[in-house]
C-alpha cells in the first residue's frame, strides 16, 4: 500500500495478516474497506527492510461545532 503524507512525501508500507484495519463505520474493516484517495492514518516498524503496518484505519470526521440555543426569558 502506497500512503501519502499531507507534505506530499510518500512512503510504501506492508500489509500482513496481522495488520489491523478500521473504518469509522467498520472497526474491523478488511483492506478492500478502504479506497484510493481516503485519508488514513498508519502505524508501522520497520522489518527486515520494509515498514509492516501493525494499524490502518480512517480517523473519524471532526465534529460540527453545534449552535447554541439561548431562550430569552420574557
Amino acid at each position: 500500500v502506497t500512503l501519502k503524507h499531507k507534505d506530499g512525501e510518500t512512503k510504501t508500507i506492508t500489509v500482513s495478516e496481522k495488520t489491523k484495519i478500521a473504518t469509522a463505520g467498520k472497526p474491523a474493516a478488511e483492506l478492500s474497506d478502504l479506497k484510493a484517495g481516503d485519508k488514513v492514518v498508519a502505524t508501522f516498524t520497520e522489518e527486515g527492510g520494509k515498514n509492516v503496518a501493525s494499524k490502518i484505519g480512517v480517523p473519524p470526521a471532526p465534529k460540527e461545532k453545534k449552535a447554541k440555543e439561548e431562550k430569552a426569558a420574557h
